[in-house]
């Protein structure tokens, strides 16, 4: 089932100094890996599964990465913290050297958070209980018109997480109450045009709205970005939703995107 669906904010095209405004829209739906497999195949993508990015250069070793100033670098873009020092179960129980500064690979599950693409793989990119996740998406150059992507276990210890377009384009994942644990949505965003780069932060703040909160962990997954086919954005096969997917509706729908100029 789409959760919502409609012009939630403005993109900026990066295209030779120019700067005409492109709409920006967003779809959300609970996470199913069938209805993940027929977005996909509306396009062509760039996959960023976390498969093979474990520290050290392989996915054999969980760590810290994504430290501020020194993003992970992937075949989508750049991930870092937003800042923060974790200090939740997330970090202190990780078994690896863990200070709680940076974002985390991770092989497994940790408290709701585990891979969900693909279906036989292990892997996924957790805030690892920090302020948030920023991720400045790019193809090295090339355009895209269309974004998917799995979000999962967000809210669910008490933080509001807003993702933030700048420019005064934020939205709130949870208005409510707290979210159930191990959430899963796939998120999906369209560009009326093509860009060559944009941003996407995740910031946790508590429900002041302005101080932000460390120790509600969520996780990213099956990041995808490409050209979307014909087609591309239609609602997939319905999933019948649980009265506690109620509370994301109006919520994990909110999510926006602002496309910067790209980095020479």
């Amino acid at each position: 089932m789409t959760f919502k669906t409609g012009l939630l904010a403005t993109a900026t095209a990066l295209a030779l100094g120019a700067a005409p405004v492109w709409a920006v829209s967003i779809s959300v739906q609970e996470f199913d890996a069938t209805n993940f497999g027929f977005i996909e195949g509306l396009g062509t993508f760039t996959e960023e599964d976390f498969e093979n990015l474990g520290p050290g250069g392989g996915a054999t070793v969980e760590g810290q990465v994504g430290f501020q100033g020194s993003p992970l670098s992937t075949a989508v873009g750049n991930f870092e913290t937003v800042g923060g020092t974790g200090g939740g179960g997330t970090v202190t129980g990780s078994g690896f050297p863990n200070d709680g500064t940076g974002l985390a690979l991770r092989d497994g599950t940790v408290f709701g958070r585990t891979n969900k693409i693909p279906t036989t793989g292990t892997w996924f990119l957790d805030s690892n209980d920090t302020h948030g996740i920023e991720w400045d998406v790019s193809l090295g150059g090339a355009s895209f018109d269309a974004i998917f992507f799995t979000l999962t276990d967000g809210s669910d210890q008490g933080a509001f997480l807003r993702i933030d377009a700048g420019g005064g384009n934020t939205f709130e994942q949870r208005v409510g109450g707290k979210l159930p644990d191990g959430n899963s949505s796939i998120v999906v965003i369209e560009f009326s045009s093509a860009v060559t780069a944009a941003d996407i932060d995740f910031f946790n703040f508590e429900s002041d709205g302005v101080t932000f909160r460390e120790d509600d962990g969520f996780s990213l997954d099956g990041m995808r970005v490409g050209i979307g086919g014909p087609g591309f954005g239609a609602p997939p096969a319905p999933v019948p939703l649980p009265a506690s997917g109620l509370l994301l509706i109006g919520a994990l729908g909110a999510v926006a995107l602002r496309a910067r100029k790209a980095r020479g």
